[in-house]
């Protein structure tokens, strides 16, 4: 049996993860009413904070950096200015050495020692002299020809293997592309010498925005400003019916009880592979096929809360050897103080796989003892400092670059343009890797593509103005929209 809700929505958002709250708000600022639907029982996707028995942590540790001026300053008034500047300090742990990351070359240079430096340079030099970028396509081709094979081989190769599970040759340089702009060897020793080189680099800021009470602050507060009654959570959509290019109805289930909405707009930031699954007529095989292709890296966290008040005084480390069950780690109480109780801290270990395989399958106690024994073994921590573990198991958390994955983009994003009514966007929505402020602008874009008109952001960023002499203060009580996991440890 269906029932319709109360009216029909002038507009749906699937997904309240940082970039489908980022629409709704914007959807209620220009008068629409729009309706929200979350699978999971709270919003934020991987910008989420959870609270587990006082101990506060993100998934994976999320910063908030923008070149948007307009954006930076809604983002701090959505705050109520409750954030902080926090010094990225960052290292890959190599052969047992600290290395800066993102890489300083003297430093790098002085830890791998004369013989292998010149190595590193004089790779960088023939490279440069035979290099041809037309061609480019992989991962492994882009890195070599901007850093050297042998920089790559020491530096690149072994971590991004780790966090994408594939070889280098078969992820395509997209996603490294993005991740760190057109920066080459030259320009990195060019902006180790000057700081005003680095600017134009974000890979290489060493500043960032962070909230007091974690990164799900953003969403949290976005989602006080939308009509409480319009989000609906652990409601997961079951078909998206659709009829001479437009979608006409959304049918979804919420505590077992199943619903229908009928919007004059969809904004989608669910799973492009989903999306196409929940169609009904469904789509062509070979868009079905297609989809299918589109794959995403998935991620199992291990966060272990520790008894002593510091483990590192890192952003984040990164563990490049596969010896290393995790790839990173990072440390919440090195972001904010209000991450953990006084006294303790806690340790955020990021496990990359894909579900079903060994590591997605192991037991709770399984990881986090492979998690202590390697902390252990490093020289983090203490066997007898461990207070307690928590593991959650993240599905979906990165859009894998494949080779090949472009076209099978495409062809998806190609059909699923017919429909009028519907807007993609997000990461796992328009399968982009997004970082958040581009998360957040693409749910902004979306709306505006809907509006018919450019939303004035900076009109959005002058709210409580008078704060802004104080940037870096702290204001308030603790968040406590965070929910409590205390029922997940193993």
């Amino acid at each position: 049996m269906v029932n319709t809700t109360g009216r029909d929505e002038t507009a749906a958002v699937l997904g309240a993860g940082i970039t489908g709250l980022t629409a709704a708000y914007f959807l209620q600022q220009y008068g629409y009413s729009p309706l929200v639907i979350e699978r999971d029982n709270q919003v934020g996707g991987l910008a989420k904070t959870v609270n587990y028995n006082g101990f506060r942590f993100d998934l994976g540790g999320h910063r908030f950096l923008t070149s948007n001026a307009d954006l930076e300053r809604f983002v701090k008034n959505l705050l109520n200015h409750r954030y902080l500047v926090v010094n990225r300090t960052s290292n890959i742990y190599l052969n047992n050495r600290y290395i800066k990351y993102p890489l300083q070359p003297w430093n790098a240079f002085r830890h791998v020692g004369y013989r292998q430096s010149l190595t590193f340079l004089s790779d960088y030099i023939l490279q440069k002299c035979k290099s041809n970028r037309d061609n480019v396509r992989s991962l492994e081709e882009w890195v070599v020809q901007r850093f050297g094979r042998s920089l790559y081989e020491v530096f690149f190769k072994g971590y991004s293997e780790k966090v994408w599970g594939l070889d280098c040759t078969q992820i395509d340089s997209d996603w490294i592309a993005q991740r760190i702009q057109n920066l080459n060897l030259a320009k990195a020793i060019k902006s180790a010498i000057s700081k005003r080189t680095s600017k134009h680099y974000a890979t290489l800021t060493d500043k960032f925005l962070y909230p007091t009470d974690g990164i799900g602050s953003i969403t949290d507060n976005l989602r006080t400003r939308i009509d409480a009654s319009n989000v609906k959570l652990e409601a997961e959509v079951q078909r998206i019916s659709h009829n001479n290019h437009r979608i006409t109805s959304i049918d979804y289930v919420q505590q077992g009880q199943r619903y229908r909405t009928a919007p004059e707009h969809i904004i989608s930031t669910i799973p492009l592979s989903v999306m196409v699954k929940r169609l009904d007529p469904q789509p062509p095989t070979h868009i079905v096929g297609a989809a299918n292709k589109l794959r995403s890296r998935d991620l199992v966290l291990v966060t272990l809360m520790v008894n002593r008040p510091q483990v590192s005084n890192d952003s984040w480390v990164y563990f490049p050897e596969k010896e290393v069950p995790f790839g990173r780690i990072h440390e919440p109480r090195n972001w904010s103080e209000r991450m953990a109780p006084k006294g303790k801290t806690a340790v955020v270990t990021e496990h990359f796989c894909f579900r079903g395989d060994t590591t997605w399958s192991a037991s709770n106690e399984q990881l986090v003892q492979r998690t202590v024994d390697s902390l252990c073994k490093l020289g983090f921590i203490q066997p007898d400092e461990l207070i307690d573990a928590v593991v959650l198991r993240i599905a979906n958390a990165y859009p894998l670059f494949e080779i090949g994955y472009r076209e099978h983009c495409e062809t998806v994003c190609g059909y699923l343009s017919q429909f009028e009514n519907l807007n993609l966007a997000g990461r796992t929505g328009a399968f982009r890797y997004y970082n958040m402020d581009h998360a957040m602008l693409s749910g902004i874009e979306a709306v505006e593509q809907l509006a018919g008109e450019k939303i004035p952001l900076a009109q959005y960023g002058h709210a409580n103005e008078e704060i802004n002499s104080r940037p870096n203060a702290i204001h308030g009580e603790s968040n406590e929209m965070c929910p409590d996991y205390s029922g997940v440890a193993p």
